[in-house]
């Protein structure tokens, strides 16, 4: 009884963790692509500047 309910809680827990890393990983890659579309509409901005002169 004992070791069922301690196998039914770590699955609980790794299951836990599984999807912590996915949410992790997501909002690491959320960043990156905000850092790329930042880069791009810099680049953008500094073309249009250049066009000024």
């Amino acid at each position: 009884m004992s070791n069922g309910r301690s196998r039914w809680r770590h699955e609980v827990f790794r299951r836990h963790v599984a999807q912590a890393k996915r949410i992790f990983y997501f909002n690491i890659m959320l960043q990156k692509e905000e850092i790329y579309i930042n880069k791009k509409e810099y680049a953008k901005s500094v073309i249009k500047y250049i066009d000024k002169i």
